[in-house]
């Protein structure tokens, strides 16, 4: 499970300024793997590339603070009952106890599938809104509209709308969209997915301890936290 953590978190990398160059970041222990990882990757898109596109998107999945000692790693898609749940029942709670007060970083990692036919679409959609800064509010417009999406021949209309109304520039989201702009960047989530030791739709990982089925509860995910916070010298209020 460490090994795949481990992994996972090497290919995920959000830019830091502890983060400046590849050989000065090196995980030092399996709970703290994702968030070099992220680092790594981010860091080095970004100096070898500067402000790409792809880059910048990476970063706005990311949410909470830079100095929040725990990582909370979302593995999930949009097209998903038990990921619509995870999001509207539990996340909101997390976020208000854990992320706002800057305990907790969580990072959203794409997982759509395939038997879901409009999942892709929402989660390039997502990506997309996050060019502007504004994917966290595509997850949460997503989640809630599900209903109105998932069974639309051609949803990309709709999803943009709902990217508008989120706060995007139409025209920045509409080129975005059509021609496909974070496609690689969503191949890699899919790739992250594969390696992280997911198997169930949506996967939680704290640390080295992996969430799901009938185990993510909100119950669970905080207990998971509240272990994680002690072991890094924290505690939750």
């Amino acid at each position: 499970m460490r090994c795949r953590l481990l992994v996972f978190v090497l290919m995920l990398a959000a830019c830091t300024d502890a983060c400046t160059n590849e050989s000065r970041v090196v995980p030092k222990k399996a709970e703290d793997s994702f968030v070099d990882s992220i680092r790594i990757r981010g860091a080095l898109g970004l100096e070898r590339r500067p402000d790409t596109l792809g880059a910048r998107v990476d970063l706005t999945r990311i949410l909470g603070s830079a100095t929040a000692p725990v990582w909370l790693v979302i593995v999930s898609e949009f097209q998903c009952e038990s990921c619509r749940r995870l999001a509207t029942d539990i996340l909101p709670t997390i976020r208000r106890e854990y992320v706002d007060p800057g305990k907790v970083r969580v990072a959203f990692v794409n997982w759509p599938d395939e038997a879901h036919f409009n999942s892709r679409f929402a989660s390039h959609a997502a990506l997309c809104a996050g060019s502007a800064e504004r994917f966290w509010e595509m997850h949460d417009s997503l989640f809630a509209s599900l209903p109105r999406w998932e069974r639309l021949a051609d949803p990309q209309p709709f999803m943009d709308s709902l990217a508008i109304t989120a706060g995007v520039a139409p025209d920045m989201q509409h080129s975005c969209t059509s021609r496909s702009r974070v496609s690689n960047l969503l191949k890699g989530d899919l790739e992250r997915s594969e390696l992280s030791g997911a198997t169930i739709r949506p996967t939680l990982f704290v640390g080295n301890q992996k969430l799901e089925g009938d185990g993510l509860t909100l119950f669970a995910v905080r207990r998971a936290l509240d272990i994680a916070l002690s072991r890094a010298g924290a505690t939750h209020d």
